[in-house]
Order: structure tokens, then C-alpha cells, then sequence
């Protein structure tokens, strides 16, 4: 079993309501593939970018700083049929049994640095660093956590193998520059902007203003949901296996610069992919979070192998990101990726009619697993209000 490539949808010209109108005529593919890429080639139809905050330069940035590898292994082959986890033994909570990442606050002159280090040491120990050597570094079984338990009960542990971890750095979740006031939701009475009547026609619109033509855009400010954000990547820098807030369906937009490696599992394959989790995750970590896989993935922190999905019968798809890519993924879809140099990439997340039916079908069970809850019955209401005054 092989990954499937995301369909890739080639554009030289906007079509009328621009990147709306063709999420909407490829709904069936993304149900079907968990994702769909609108790949825009003629650059001068790309949209503008959305640019990065000023900032002065004593100023202090926050930054991920992440591992590759990522450990400790939680999710593996070697795991699957453990004994479950003696209950009389006490545990740290959840976050504290997945693996680590730090914040740093660092300057503009100290991060470049840092990155630069960075990708000297990876070139060094990873010459020929791709996806493969992704797929196979990142999650070692034999670098994970030796638990040990002491005469008091407490669950001691102690790092297993023998991992050498590079630190990698993330810029993510920044705010872009607001002189086009666009910060701010259009249903928020603090926002300046003033949305066109209809999408334009001559260049695609950034991820920054695909909300203003949405239902979303009729919701108060969910900063970095229903307003964009950015993310400027490194080499090596990986975002984890996980949902959009709210279930949400996500556009990403790649500005510049090197490819962004995304895997995909639809959302039909979602009981599966978390079965064979349940199956193969370290059963402490599955103890911590009361047996449910939904509360690890919640935490955004675990990277673990498409090519474990595959082996076991779920079906993963994959795309490499280009410059001038818009990769659209469906609602509940799970998704990660990394990113193989520096980037600048623009995301916001987008709601569709599946998505009302499922968040009001599902909303009890994920009312506690998800950061951010947009009051989808309020939504629904302010949409159909807009339609019903031909907005």
C-alpha cells in the first residue's frame, strides 16, 4: 500500500467567486482524499502576501523550538500488545507523558542564528535528508521512555536509546501586518476593513480575506480561525498530527521560498487511523488520557509515521507544497507535515454545510477535547441572516 497523491487542480485564470466557488465544485474530492490543491501557476494571478508584523529590533520573538527527532516514541509496532498501564501507579498528566516542546523568546539576530546552526548540524548528520529519512527518523521505537516506578508509587522516567536530538525552530501562529485592518473579523465591530461585494477577479485572494465571503466571517474574531496567520518554517520544522479547532475545514497558502511536505488521512479513515493508534500508544500515555485517542491528538504534540497508517490498512495521502499552492483540507480531517527549509506560509480555517451537520451531531463529545469552540448554533443563525439580505 502506497500514499495517494492529493488532487492538484492547475490555475491560470480566477474564476467568478474566486477560491470559493472551486472548494465548492471539489467538496467530493475532499471527502474523498482529505484534501484538495489549487495549484495557482500563472504567477500573476497568485494573491498578494500577507506580510510579517514590524517589529523593532530589541524586540523579542516566540518561537517553537521542536527536536528531529521528535521523541520519545509513543505511537509504534514495537508498543502494540503491551500490558495496560497499572492504575496503581501515579502518573504525571497527559502533556507531561508526550513529547516535549519548549518556547523560547528570542530576538530577530538570535533566532537567524539559531536556524543557521540548525541546518548545519542537520546537513551533517542527515546528508541526504528527504522524506524518507523523515518517515524513518522520526519516530524510533528505541528512543522512548524507560518507565520506572519507586517505593512510593510514583512513575519515574528515565530517556531509553540513544537519541541525539537537534533543536529546530518554529516562527508560527504570527499575526500579519494589520494596515489593511483585516486583523479583525468582519462580525467584530472593532474591524476596519471593508470586504468587496464579490471576490476579485484579477488575482486570487489570500487566505488573510477568504473569510470575508464565508459564514465564519459573520463570527466575532477567532484569531488565527477565522483571521489568518503565519508561519514561517525551518528546515526540519514539523507540524503534528491533528484536527482544525472546531473541526474546522483549513486553506494554506505557500507564499515562498522551500516545499512543505503535508500527510492526510480523510475523514472516512479517521476509525481506523485511531484504532490502530489505540493500538500501538504506549499504554501509560493512553491511561493519562482516560483511553481516548481524541484527547492526545487535542494536544498537538505527537508525531508518529504515515507509513505506520499504511502499514496497517489506512489510506494516507500526500502532496509536496509548492510556491503558489493552496492546499484545502476537509473538516476532521487529521493531518501533519513538515516543512524542508524556509518558508512563509498563510492559513486560515474555512466552514461549510458538512461541517454545521457534524459539529451539531458531534458537539458534546468534542466539546471538551477542542482549544478553540466557535458557537456554530449563533453561526448558523448570522448565515442565514446574511443570505436572507442577499450578503
Amino acid at each position: 500500500m502506497e500514499f495517494h497523491a492529493a488532487p492538484v487542480t492547475e490555475l491560470t485564470s480566477v474564476p467568478e467567486f474566486g477560491m470559493h466557488c472551486l472548494i465548492r465544485s471539489k467538496i467530493a474530492s475532499i471527502r474523498t482524499f482529505g484534501a484538495h490543491v489549487f495549484r495557482v501557476v500563472a504567477p500573476e494571478r497568485r494573491p498578494p502576501s500577507s506580510r510579517m508584523p514590524k517589529r523593532l529590533t530589541a524586540n523579542k520573538l516566540r518561537v517553537r523550538v521542536q527536536t528531529f527527532p521528535q521523541y520519545p516514541t509513543i505511537v509504534s509496532d514495537a508498543i502494540f500488545g503491551g500490558p495496560a498501564a497499572d492504575p496503581s501507579v501515579k502518573r504525571k498528566e497527559l502533556r507531561a507523558q508526550l513529547p516535549s516542546e519548549r518556547e523560547k523568546q528570542l530576538s530577530a539576530t538570535e533566532l537567524n542564528k539559531k536556524v543557521s546552526e540548525s541546518a548545519a548540524s542537520l546537513r551533517a548528520e542527515y546528508k541526504d535528508f528527504g522524506v524518507k529519512r523523515f518517515l524513518s527518523s522520526v519516530n524510533d521505537p528505541s528512543v522512548t521512555w524507560v518507565r520506572q516506578v519507586t517505593a512510593a508509587r510514583n512513575e519515574k522516567m528515565v530517556m531509553g536509546g540513544e537519541p541525539r536530538p537537534i533543536d529546530v525552530y518554529y516562527l508560527s501562529d504570527m499575526s500579519p501586518r494589520n494596515e489593511d485592518g483585516c486583523s479583525r473579523s468582519l462580525g467584530d465591530p472593532s474591524c476596519t476593513a471593508i470586504a468587496a461585494p464579490v471576490p476579485p477577479r484579477e488575482r486570487f485572494e489570500n487566505p488573510r480575506t477568504l473569510n470575508h465571503h464565508t459564514m465564519l466571517g459573520a463570527a466575532s474574531t477567532y484569531e488565527g480561525i477565522n483571521t489568518n496567520l503565519l508561519y514561517a518554517g525551518t528546515r526540519e520544522s514539523h507540524f503534528s498530527w491533528h484536527v482544525e479547532d472546531s473541526l474546522l475545514q483549513s486553506s494554506s497558502y505557500l507564499q515562498k521560498d522551500s516545499n512543505k511536505f503535508w500527510f492526510f488521512i480523510p475523514a472516512p479513515e479517521r476509525p481506523r487511523a485511531e484504532r490502530v493508534m489505540r493500538e500501538h500508544m504506549d499504554p501509560a500515555v493512553l491511561a493519562a488520557a482516560g483511553g481516548d485517542v481524541s484527547e492526545v491528538l487535542a494536544v498537538k504534540a505527537c508525531l508518529f509515521p504515515a507509513t505506520l497508517f499504511l502499514a496497517h490498512g489506512v489510506r494516507v495521502g500526500f502532496h509536496t507544497m509548492e510556491t503558489g499552492d493552496f492546499v484545502v483540507t476537509g473538516y476532521r480531517v487529521l493531518h501533519s507535515g513538515f516543512n524542508g527549509g524556509p518558508n512563509i506560509a498563510s492559513a486560515v480555517n474555512l466552514a461549510c454545510t458538512g461541517w454545521l451537520s457534524y459539529a451539531i451531531e458531534h458537539s458534546t463529545h468534542w466539546r471538551t477535547k477542542l482549544t478553540i469552540h466557535i458557537p456554530f448554533e449563533k453561526l448558523l443563525v448570522l448565515a442565514a441572516q446574511k443570505l436572507a439580505d442577499g450578503e
